[in-house]
């Protein structure tokens, strides 16, 4: 019986095809092509292209809910959603994402709200409020490069995602900083972030007690603090105090040239005796990390790196 090259190909499992296909995530460009590669592929490339959704205009917002709308299936796949407006004309998604989205989209864990082009005011309306109230799936919230028309508007979008535990914050600001915590006090029982990372704050009082305020010491066990400058640092000093011994995890990185060399003002560690791990990042030659964990010296992390450039 004669067989043909074709017939005695070998071929993998396709168990082992989906096992390849799960590590190019999130290597999107390589994914659609894999969609293209066979006919076998195809599921469990879409699968992996739907983990993370990119929404950049209106346009995309209505493909998105009309196909979930004929493919109802496949809502359980999407967890992280990323609303990235490519202009100021796409900016209203901001506006009304959740309303569509929180009751089909049950299954997000993580939001990332992107602006990577012009300054933008974020106004969160009550009912896009109302709406993240309902998302109880999402363990982690990125907000990257808007203003805020104040502090409270910025403090009520956070603690409106009830199950969040990680924060991530970077290039944010607010055209009134103003903290009146009695608005918002008791905080809602189920908010109890366990990391926070923020990055080119414009740091004051107002955002530290704010803070302060909403995370619970006892849940909160990592901040990562970066791009903090002199006239900053005694905020973060503040923040990173009042947090003492419930910290776990300490990131601080400072702006470029902002530290001098000679500087004595720098984060007193001497309340945070419970550090697991702790990771400087600095760009002058750094001389005040010497006395700075002196402070330390009985109870000194199991592990510490210290990255200077």
């Amino acid at each position: 019986m004669h067989l043909s090259a074709r017939t005695c190909r070998p071929r993998f499992p396709i168990e082992v095809s989906e096992h390849v296909l799960d590590f190019v995530w999130p290597d999107r460009t390589t994914l659609l092509s894999c969609t293209l590669v066979c006919r076998a592929w195809l599921p469990r490339a879409r699968l992996n292209l739907l983990y993370e959704v990119r929404i950049r205009d209106t346009g995309q917002d209505r493909s998105l809910r009309s196909f979930i709308s004929q493919y109802p299936s496949y809502c359980a796949v999407i967890r992280r959603l990323v609303i990235s407006p490519k202009n100021s004309a796409a900016q209203s998604l901001l506006s009304s994402f959740p309303l569509e989205l929180a009751h089909e989209l049950a299954h997000i864990e993580y939001i990332r709200v992107l602006n990577n082009r012009r300054p933008f005011t974020y106004y969160a309306q009550s009912q896009s409020l109302a709406a993240l109230t309902r998302w109880t799936s999402i363990r982690k919230l990125e907000i990257r490069g808007y203003t805020f028309s104040a502090l409270q508007a910025f403090s009520r979008l956070i603690i409106a995602v009830p199950s969040v535990t990680s924060l991530v914050f970077e290039s944010l600001r607010w055209t009134e900083a103003e903290w009146t915590p009695q608005e918002y006090l008791p905080v809602p029982t189920c908010f109890l972030p366990e990391n926070i990372a923020m990055s080119d704050i414009r740091w004051s009082d107002a955002v530290v007690d704010m803070l302060i305020d909403l995370a619970n010491p006892s849940s909160l066990h990592t901040l990562n603090l970066q791009a903090v400058t002199k006239q900053e640092l005694p905020y973060v000093d503040r923040l990173i105090r009042t947090f003492g011994p419930a910290l776990r995890h300490l990131v601080l990185g400072s702006v470029p040239t902002s530290w001098p060399p000679g500087t004595t003002l720098y984060p007193q560690l001497a309340e945070n005796v419970n550090l697991q791990t702790l990771h400087l990042h600095f760009q002058a030659r750094g001389e005040w990390i010497v006395p700075m964990l002196s402070q330390l010296a009985r109870h000194v992390p199991p592990s510490s790196s210290f990255k200077k450039g």
